[in-house]
């Protein structure tokens, strides 16, 4: 990209936003159909229980978003 768009971050900030959301419903052990139904990585659930599972799933939904980023830019 030749010129700076903000339009290219919003995706990975969705994305990163959205895994720091999961982390602390992880963290407080709270739970969201509407959040749960979006990104959830069943074998990290299955290994590390429902509560660590959302913590790591957050964490992957972070990373996610940065990688996207480093594409786009």
């Amino acid at each position: 990209m030749s010129t700076f768009d903000l339009r290219s971050l919003l995706l990975p900030a969705i994305f990163i936003l959205y895994g720091i959301g999961y982390m602390i419903m992880g963290v407080l052990n709270v739970q969201s159909y509407w959040v749960g139904s979006f990104f959830k990585v069943p074998f990290l659930f299955a290994l590390f229980g429902v509560r660590l599972g959302r913590i790591l799933s957050g964490i992957l939904c972070i990373g996610g978003g940065i990688w996207f980023y480093t594409l786009l830019v």
